[in-house]
Formats: structure tokens, sequence, C-alpha cells
């Protein structure tokens, strides 16, 4: 790393979101710590992202326009990455806003503990900026919900046992700062998963990691129509098949990484665990519900995603 380079490297992906773009660009380069450099990333966006970009003219900002769409933020966060010359990254999303210290804060915080990843709570907003609650709050549901009231550190493995195994209790990446070194080593975001890499990664990142946690809500989380995982939820006709297919597809994901390691620990039981719990509700939807072959198909295709293919399960539904 030279001399000179950014200590902390923010990637915007864009895609369709000149609605907010504006505010997210201002709220990042408004941060009162200044060393860090910005790579936009544009995913072929079809609305005026581009000359909202281009109205900026700061001298940290460097722009990268995609020449096709990848259908997925995942890719972008990786491209951009991979560009990148800072010691740690923060994924500012599009559609999010922040408090002009989140970086201050959370860099203040993870070099006083040493911790490989920090990330704040978040206000959940809606599309014009009306707060709704804490995200912890409203949204948190594993056993051990109480940890967030307060800032705490602690060791990653623990606070994958504790909090990350039962839920993504680190939902949103724009209140997530985190070490380059980290995410190279764990092999970077799973670009083949399409809507909950996020959840994986922090897994894989913690796994071998520190973890500390800033209660002041520093991260505005945008909740809207054209938010990704509304856009995900317009394919899945029940709420609750929703969830459970986007758990699933992760956990899959999940025990195929955790073939790497030795032992039948806490995190794979429970993983294990919740697999067969999401399997075994889906086919029960399937037995008893008109969208048989639609809810079948997504379980189906949470296996393959993940390298796993138990036709055995399914064929009698199909």
């Amino acid at each position: 790393m030279t001399v000179n380079a950014p200590k902390v490297s923010v990637i915007l992906p864009n895609y369709n979101y000149e609605q907010f773009l504006h505010q997210r660009i201002e709220s990042i380069l408004n941060q009162t710590y200044t060393n860090f450099e910005l790579l936009i990333l544009d995913d072929c966006s079809t609305d005026n992202s581009k000359a909202v970009i281009t109205s900026f003219t700061d001298d940290r900002i460097k722009v990268y326009y995609n020449e096709t769409n990848t259908g997925s933020p995942f890719p972008q966060w990786d491209k951009g990455i991979q560009l990148s010359k800072g010691e740690y990254i923060w994924i500012a999303e599009a559609d999010d806003y922040c408090s002009e210290t989140l970086l201050e804060k959370l860099l203040k915080k993870t070099e006083s503990y040493k911790s490989d990843l920090c990330f704040a709570e978040s206000l959940v907003v809606n599309e014009h900026g009306e707060e709704k609650g804490l995200w912890c709050d409203l949204n948190i549901k594993g056993p051990n919900k109480s940890i967030f009231n307060t800032d705490f550190e602690m060791n990653g493995q623990d606070f994958i046992e504790k909090n990350l195994i039962y839920e993504n209790a680190i939902p949103n990446a724009s209140a997530v700062l985190f070490r380059k070194e980290l995410y190279i080593k764990n092999g970077g975001v799973d670009k083949n998963i399409p809507n909950c890499a996020d959840w994986l990664l922090w897994i894989k990142m913690l796994n071998n990691g520190r973890v500390s946690f800033v209660s002041e809500p520093l991260n505005a989380f945008r909740r809207h129509g054209s938010s990704v995982i509304n856009s995900i939820k317009k394919g899945v006709d029940h709420e609750n098949k929703f969830y459970e297919y986007y758990s699933l597809t992760m956990r899959l994901a999940l025990k195929k990484w955790l073939v790497n390691y030795s032992g039948k620990n806490i995190v794979h039981i429970i993983n294990n665990d919740y697999i067969l719990r999401d399997l075994s509700r889906k086919i029960n939807w399937s037995k008893s519900n008109q969208s048989i072959k639609n809810t079948v198909k997504l379980s189906f295709q949470a296996f393959q995603i993940s390298g796993f293919h138990p036709k055995y399960l399914l064929k009698p539904f199909l």
C-alpha cells in the first residue's frame, strides 16, 4: 500500500436509484473522516443516474459504468473491492444515507478494539425519509436480541453462534466497515447467490475475525417498493415462503462452505437444523397449497445454487 493511499474505500453500487443518489453521495462526501476514496459503480442504469453522478466533481470520486446489467449488486461489490486501494471497505448502498460521523465513529471503534468488522445500528426509513424505528428493535428475533441495546465487542465466532447463525443480524452493508484483507482471505462475496450473499459473507469473514457494534443509529436503511428485497419478494407469492427461501439459499451455501472446517461445532449443527426445518416447511406448503410447483421449484433452485441436488426429495412434488 502506498503512503498516499486512502485508508477507507467507499464502494457505491447503483442501479436506477437517481431519486436517492444525490442524497447518498452527499452523505458520503460530507463525512467528518475524510481520508477515503469513493468508487461509484453504475450497473447500466436506464434512468438519469449518470447526470446525478457527473454533477459531483470531488477528486476522491472514481466512476465505473457497466455496459451490461449484472442483475445483482454482489458482482458490483466485488468489482469495487478489487479496484479499491483502502485498508477498510464501506459498501454504501445507493438508496441509503447516513450520519456525517458514521465513518469516524466506526473507524474509531474498529481501531480501538482491533476488530475486523464493525457495524452500527440503523434507522429504518421509507422512500420519503420518514423514520419507522430502529432496525434492531423492529427486526431482530433471535434468542440474544438484548446484545444490541448497547455497544459491544466480541470474538466473531461467538457472534456467529449467538446471533448470526439464527438470522442476518447485519442486514445492511451500508452500516458496516470491514477490513479488505479479511474479505480477500475468505474468498470474497459469493456472486452466484442472488439475494443473501451478504449474510454468508459476514459469517465467512467473522469465522476467524473480531466484531464490534455501535448502538448509535448512524445509518439510514431505506425500505421502499423498488429495494432489492422487495424486488425479490415480488417473485414469491407468500411472505413466509420468501423468508424460508432466503434462509434456505444461504444455509445450503454455508453448509457447502463449512465442509472446509473439520468437526461438528454448534454452527454446523444449528445450520443443519434450519435446513431441515425450512425444507420440511416448503414440502408441507407444497402439499397443501395450489402453488405446489412454484414452492418446490424455489427449494430446488436453492439446492442448485449451493451445489446440492436432492432430486430424490423433491421429484415427487414437481
